[in-house]
This record gives structure tokens, C-alpha cells and sequence, in this order.
């Protein structure tokens, strides 16, 4: 239940009048309204708590595939280990649960495990042209121990399938087919059933090296009939680290020509995007084959299975610019673009980009395109009985681009009659003369959007002068209109002319109908224009960034770049002519190749903007003094400003030489100034002092900007700046002698990981200075011996005798100097 305070009474503070005021008490006591709330609760199971899960198997071992059984129930965990295994099987595994008002119908997917190492093989040795003696180690696995794969010829096909009505024709001395499937039935046309399912499993192998795949294989597969489901279903599937299957093609229809002789199929697919660069891929032929009555109507055959790469671009280099990356690669034939082309603007170069990839990718051929509506200007329409009657009288034209011929057969005369596969047409026709100047890879004649059920035929005009008046294309059902069923289609050659293509010279096209049907259509007659032959693709940290770059550009800037690099590959779409999924013979696509060599590359950096030095100026100098101890100095620089919008950094330094060699100290900061305290500064002096015996030192100093990519230093640095100790010390004032003992604090303290200890020596002495810990105990010795009188000071690193770093902590100092002993306590931290 829910509860809105709104609606309880008093939730406001306590108040009271004085003198006709009303106020509000901060503090007094409060008459809340109460709500007690009762609930039972029995912690009793609702309808849809899930109580447990089962554990389903099945097992392949042997060459069988077995069948679903409970494998474990009750299982209240999300986890099982199966150790009732045998090594080289494979197991397929799903759940379902168990709701408290029984069990969900549904289960979950499916998954299946090898057990044990698998036998990886490269895919380059997976070519299996005949899979003979013993399937080229290929596994087998049926529901059915009767149904397997074996190899042969034809003839020991036909002696192992003496019942079979339909057997694959004559081909190459060896190939692989399945026998065993379809067995009859006693129920007409069977039982609506699959009978079993026979896999052939290839071995595992390694594409990790390559990005592209094309399978090819050549098929023949019988089943009854291809419009039903029940009639089985055979696929070639692909899979890698025992993931998902997934479907390569689908071979399920019949193999036949057009005279319904069989066949074998060429397949040829593009693998790479579902198997490039992964491990452990493997194929698998699986058959869902079917039952029918009165002999065996199934039958499964493949030949010649070869996995092939697709080579692609080579040899990727790149330039930058402060704007871009240009990439370079070498074509097939060893070309390559220039990577120093003369200078262009920005703009000079977008459009030069911008022309390039506007002329790519597939076109449309031809300049004429006439209008689709039946009103429109430029239609060609032959509606009237003057033209189109008969081949005496045909409407002619010729064709120069796409062209749209729109008209109705209604009122013309019945002169032709084609088996198309359908015969006894008494409609009435249209009769086009088509002159096709130049010779083409193909023709398409579409009459998809007609308002009745149409037929077309196609004739040579060079046949018929020569008696031949056999049509050399025709169709009647192939697509459907909004307006009517069953309307026509045809295609003629190809975009890759494999079949020829067509010559220049005069064809007639022959609108009819089927049986008396006649009425409206529109007649699109295209010419087939063959597709690039290859086209570039680019892509960017595995992304494709361009796409059907022309076979002739060989190059590519990429302006959407910044400072962090990017990885950049060529690979290139290849045309071929590859599979059509459920359905017989080879259509025009692009294969993708192999990836080119990577490369790295980010766009060039504008280095940090100029800047100055400020202060101190050049050649100053510093003086330490008592009076000036306490204070700081300050080095300034101007602000350098980043083209790229980086943030900068400055890296000041500090360097003089001294006998050893050069003494630097250097320091980062994102401001423009950094403040030294003098105090740090006299510490640095005194020890170069003690141990180069110099007290005036010439320091050169100088700023960096760092963008993180490059460093620029000041325009007017460095500069030099001359510091001086000795008057603090007493080294250039001979009466500056100290009057008394003395032992000053430690500079900087707490310290890490150096400090600096001053003392002073009125007169020559014997002394000793010492570091004690918390104990008492001694545990290092600065300075033992005679010292002359003065201003001194000695550093310690915060190490003991043996040189070993001392731990964090409170330490004591302490001197000794004839009858002037000093103690005072300093503090390391690290």
C-alpha cells in the first residue's frame, strides 16, 4: 500500500499568540496524527517465482546426434559443471525453468561444448576438391546411424540410391553425398515431417590472419517440392570459438536447368565479415531431410569446396598536415598515387575530395528518362491502332538510356503465342522494335507494374531475317503490380555479360497476356551497365569512415582527425558473381579482400604560440642578505597560446656549470610565474659554495611550453641571472666574523629529500655535528675537524653512515664547538 502525507492531519509545527500575533514554535511538542499499518506476511511462493532450473543435453558421440534428455533438475544455482563427458564430443546444452505454478514453456537458447584441445588447422589447407579418401577430415553426425555421408563417383551414387527417382548428373571422378535420407512412407506425400538431420562437420581452423573469405563449392540438391517447409531444409553453416551458427547459404531448392535437367550448382559466397580475424572457424553441411511415399524424392551431393582470400591493397603510407591525414595505397597493378602533389588550399582540396567520391559506386546508365505518368511530357504511348499491331507495324525506338514505354493492349489483335512455360494465349499483343546501337552486357524488360496479368517475349531481329523465330527470352509469372498478379519480368545477360550480353542490332519486344487478359501497362526497358570492377573502402579504428572509392583513386584525406592517432586500412569491394540466397545460379556482388598493412596516424601539431621571458631581467643579479632571506624571487614568463587548444604546460630550468660538470634544477607549473624563496635559493648557494669553494654563481635560466606534443622555448631566453651568498655567509666581508656560537633551524623543515643546516664560528674551532634519532642513538656525523671562523652550513640527504636512507621521523642535530654544544630537531618525511 501507499500513503500520502498529504493526507494526515497536523504535520505543521506548534504555535502560539502574543498580543493578537500568531507564531510558529521551533521547538515544543508535536501532535502528529499516527498511521499504524498491519500487513500479513507467510513468505509463501507467488504463481511466477522461479523455483529451479533443468539442465537439458544432448549428446554427438560416435557420429550420432542423440536425442534432448533431463540432464540434472532442481538446480537452484545459475552454474553446472558437467564432468560426464568423453573427450572430442560435442555437447548441446539449454535450460528451462520451473515456475512455483509448474514448468514455463519455453526454454532458453542453445549452446554446445567441444571437450578437449581441438585440432586447429590454417584455412589456406582446406581445399577440398574431391573430399576423397576419407571426406579430407570432415566429421560426420546423424540422428540416424543408416544416414551418412560418403564419397564416390556417380556411379557408386546410382548403386547406393537404387530407388532414388532423381540423381545428380555425371560430374567430377569424386564427390561427397549423403546416403540413407528419404525414406519412403506409407502416407501419401508423407507425413509433413522431417525424417532426420545429417551434418558434415569440417575440422577447426585459424583465420586470425585474414579479414577476407569467399567459399566455394559446387551443389546438387533434389527434394520434392521447393514450396514446402516440410520438404527439408539444407544449409551451409559457419561458426568460430564454438559461438552462434550462422547461415553461409542456403541450398534448399531444387538444382535444375531450364529444361528441368539436374545440375550441379556453382555457390560462391562472401565469408570475411562473419569468419575474418577470428580463431577456431568451422563449416557445416546441415541437412533437414524429409520422408516421402513411394521411393527416395531427397538427395544431397557438393563438390569441389574451396576456401579462397580475396587479395586486396598493399603497401598503406600516409602524410599529415596540421589539418588532415592523407593516405596512399598500391592498386593491384603496382600503381600508387603521388604523396607529394602540388600545394592546394584547404578548399582546393575538399573539392578535389568531394569530385572524386561523387563519381563512384554503381550508375544508372543512359540520359534518357521518361516520365512515369501516363499525361506526362516525353511519355512514349501507344494507345491508338496505328503502330504495335505486328512485326510489319511495330512501334519502333531506340534505345539510348532507360526508357518507359507506357500503353494498353486492349484493341490490338491476337497474333502471338509463346510456351512461356504457359501456352493457348488468344489476347490480344504489342509489338516494339528496339535498336540497340552499341552492344550491352544485359537488358532488363520489366513489366512489373502492369494493371493485368501480362507475358512478354523478346526476338532477334537477326533470327527472324534468318527464319529463326524463336524467341530468345520470354516470361509470364514473375511479379506482382498493385493493381494485378502475375505480371512479367525478364532479364537478358547480365551486368558482368557472362551470358553473352547482347550485339548491336534490332530486337522486338512482344507485350501479350495470359489466356484472354489484356488492359494498361508500363513497359521499362534498362540497359544492364556493369558496376565498377573494384572499389576502395577506408576505415578508421575499425569503423568504415569512406566507401566505393573508384578503382582509379588510390588515395583518401581524412579531415575529421585529431591529435590522438587513429588506425587506418584499405580493403577493396571486388565484384564477382556470388550467390543467391534459396535460389539457383550466380548474381553480381562485391566480395570484400583482405585488409593493407595498418597504419598509425593522427594529424600534425601546431606547436605552442610564442611567448617571452618577463622578469628577472637579463643579466640581473641577486644579493642574499639578512634582510632578504625571508623573501622570494620571482621568474615570469608571457602566456604562450596553444593553435590546437591544448593545454599547456612550462618546464622552467635553472642550470649552471660547475667542475663536475652542469648543475640543473628544473620545475613544471601551468601558471606564468613561480616564486623561489631566497631562503631555498641561499640553501642551493651554500652547498655549491662548500663544495666548489665559489659563493657567486651565474645561473641561466630559460621557460618551455608543452602542448603534450611538442616544446617550444622562449623566443628570448635563456637568460642570466647572477646570485651571490657570500655576503650571508660572511665571505666577502672580512669583519663580517660571527660574534657568538650559533646554530640556526634547518632549511626546509620538514624537509625531503635535503636540508640545510647553518652555524657559526667566531673563532678556528674543533667541530662536530651530529644526527641523533629518538633513542639517542648517533646515526651520521656531518662534519668532524677545524674550521676557520665564519658563516657555515652543511647539507644532509637524510641518509646514515653506510649511506642507507633513513626513515621518516623527528631527528635531533647537534654541535660541538670547544665549550658551545647546541641541540635542535628537525623532521625528515618522505
Amino acid at each position: 500500500r501507499r500513503f500520502n502525507l498529504g493526507d494526515m492531519d497536523n504535520l505543521r509545527r506548534p504555535s502560539t499568540q502574543v498580543n493578537g500575533t500568531t507564531f510558529v514554535l521551533s521547538k515544543g511538542q508535536r501532535e502528529f496524527e499516527s498511521l499504524q499499518i498491519e500487513v500479513d506476511f507467510d513468505n509463501s511462493s507467488l504463481p511466477r517465482d522461479v523455483l529451479s532450473y533443468t539442465l537439458h543435453r544432448r549428446e554427438w558421440t560416435g557420429g550420432m546426434i542423440g536425442e534432448w534428455e533431463e540432464f540434472a533438475d532442481d538446480l537452484i544455482t545459475n552454474q553446472y559443471y558437467d564432468f560426464n563427458v568423453e573427450e572430442g564430443g560435442y555437447y548441446d546444452y539449454r535450460v528451462s525453468l520451473m515456475y512455483d505454478e509448474g514448468p514455463a514453456d519455453w526454454e532458453s537458447n542453445k549452446v554446445q561444448a567441444y571437450i578437449g584441445i581441438p585440432n586447429v588447422v590454417l584455412m589456406d589447407s582446406m581445399q577440398m576438391e574431391d573430399f576423397y579418401p576419407d571426406l579430407g577430415g570432415w566429421t560426420v553426425h546423424s540422428t540416424d546411424s543408416t544416414v551418412t555421408w560418403v564419397t564416390g563417383d556417380s556411379a557408386d551414387y546410382d548403386s547406393l540410391h537404387s530407388t532414388a527417382y532423381y540423381r545428380p548428373p555425371d560430374f567430377d571422378s569424386s564427390f561427397a553425398f549423403v546416403v540413407g535420407a528419404g525414406e519412403n512412407t506409407s502416407e501419401p506425400y508423407g507425413t509433413g515431417q522431417i525424417l532426420g538431420t545429417v551434418v558434415l562437420m569440417s575440422p577447426f581452423m585459424d583465420w586470425s590472419w585474414h579479414t577476407s573469405g569467399l567459399v566455394s563449392v559446387d551443389v546438387w540438391h533434389w527434394v520434392p517440392s521447393d514450396f514446402y517447409d516440410y520438404y527439408g531444409s539444407a544449409k551451409l553453416m559457419v561458426r568460430s570459438q564454438m559461438q552462434e551458427w550462422h547461415e553461409v547459404v542456403d541450398v534448399s531448392y531444387r538444382h535444375q536447368d531450364l529444361n528441368y535437367n539436374e545440375v550441379f550448382d556453382p555457390e560462391l559466397v562472401d565469408v570475411g565479415p562473419m569468419v575474418g580475424g577470428r580463431d577456431r572457424v568451422q563449416f557445416a553441411w546441415v541437412w533437414d531431410y524429409p520422408e516421402y511415399y513411394t521411393g527416395n524424392y531427397s538427395g544431397l551431393a557438393i563438390d569441389n569446396f574451396k576456401l579462397q582470400l580475396v587479395d586486396g591493397p598493399d603497401n598503406l603510407s600516409y602524410t599529415t598536415t596540421t589539418e588532415s591525414v592523407s593516405l596512399f595505397w598500391e592498386a593491384f597493378d603496382g600503381r600508387r598515387a603521388s604523396e607529394f602533389p602540388y600545394m592546394m588550399s584547404q578548399e582546393e582540396k575538399e573539392a578535389q575530395i568531394q569530385l572524386l567520391q561523387n563519381g563512384v559506386g554503381k550508375n544508372i546508365a543512359g540520359a534518357q528518362t521518361l516520365g512515369r505518368s501516363l499525361d506526362g511530357a516525353g511519355d512514349i504511348r501507344n494507345n491508338n491502332r496505328d503502330l504495335g499491331d505486328n512485326m510489319a507495324e511495330p512501334y519502333e525506338f531506340t534505345l539510348d538510356g532507360d526508357t518507359l514505354l507506357t500503353g494498353t493492349t486492349v484493341g490490338f489483335t491476337n497474333d502471338y503465342d509463346e510456351t512461356c512455360p504457359y501456352s493457348g494465349s488468344t489476347a490480344p499483343d504489342v509489338v516494339y522494335k528496339m535498336t540497340i546501337p552499341d552492344s550491352l552486357n544485359g537488358l532488363i524488360v520489366d513489366l512489373c507494374d502492369s494493371w493485368y496479368d501480362s507475358k512478354v517475349y523478346v526476338y532477334s531481329g537477326a533470327d527472324l531475317e534468318n527464319g529463326d523465330t524463336t524467341n530468345i527470352a520470354c516470361n509470364d509469372d514473375f511479379c506482382n503490380s498493385d493493381s494485378s498478379s502475375f505480371t512479367s519480368y525478364l532479364e537478358i545477360g547480365s551486368s558482368l555479360a557472362e551470358d553473352g550480353g547482347l550485339s548491336a542490332g534490332v530486337y522486338y519486344i512482344v507485350v501479350d497476356g495470359y489466356s484472354t487478359q489484356s488492359g494498361t501497362y508500363w513497359l521499362q526497358v534498362t540497359a544492364m551497365v556493369p558496376p565498377a570492377d573494384m572499389m576502395y573502402n577506408v576505415w578508421k579504428d575499425g569503423n568504415l569512415t569512406a566507401d566505393e572509392l573508384a578503382d582509379t583513386v588510390l588515395t583518401y584525406t581524412d579531415y575529421n582527425v585529431s591529435l590522438l592517432e587513429a588506425e587506418y586500412t584499405v580493403n577493396a569491394s571486388r565484384l564477382m558473381s556470388l550467390s543467391v540466397p534459396g535460389a539457383s545460379g550466380l548474381d553480381v556482388g562485391y566480395a570484400q579482400s583482405e585488409h593493407s598493412n595498418s597504419v598509425f596516424a593522427a594529424k600534425a601539431n601546431m606547436e605552442p604560440g610564442a611567448f617571452n621571458l618577463v622578469t628577472p631581467a637579463d643579466g640581473a643579479s641577486l644579493v642574499i642578505t639578512e634582510d632578504n632571506i625571508g623573501g622570494n624571487q620571482i621568474f615570469a614568463w608571457q602566456q604562450s597560446v596553444d593553435p590546437n587548444g591544448s593545454e599547456i604546460t612550462y618546464h622552467i630550468t635553472w642550470r649552471t656549470e660547475v667542475d663536475t660538470g652542469t648543475f640543473e634544477i628544473w620545475d613544471d607549473t601551468t601558471g606564468t610565474a613561480v616564486l623561489v624563496p631566497i631562503q631555498v635559493m641561499a640553501g642551493i648557494m651554500t652547498g655549491l659554495a662548500s663544495a666548489t669553494g665559489e659563493y657567486i654563481a651565474e645561473f641561466e635560466w630559460t621557460v618551455w611550453a608543452d602542448d603534450g606534443f611538442d616544446e617550444v622555448e622562449a623566443s628570448n631566453g635563456p637568460r642570466t641571472i647572477s646570485v651571490d651568498v657570500g655576503w650571508y655567509l660572511g665571505i666577502d666581508d672580512v669583519a663580517a666574523i660571527p660574534g657568538v656560537f650559533a646554530l640556526h633551524q634547518n632549511y626546509p623543515n620538514p624537509f625531503n629529500p635535503v636540508t640545510t643546516i647553518r652555524y657559526d664560528v667566531p673563532e678556528q674551532s674543533h667541530v662536530t655535528m651530529e644526527i641523533y634519532n629518538l633513542l639517542g642513538q648517533r646515526v651520521a656525523t656531518l662534519v668532524n675537524g677545524i674550521q676557520e671562523p665564519g658563516y657555515h652550513a652543511i647539507l644532509w640527504n637524510g641518509t646514515n653512515m653506510d649511506g642507507a636512507a633513513m626513515s621518516s621521523g623527528m631527528y635531533f642535530y647537534h654541535i660541538q664547538a670547544g665549550d658551545f654544544r647546541s641541540v635542535k630537531k628537525l623532521i625528515l618525511v618522505k
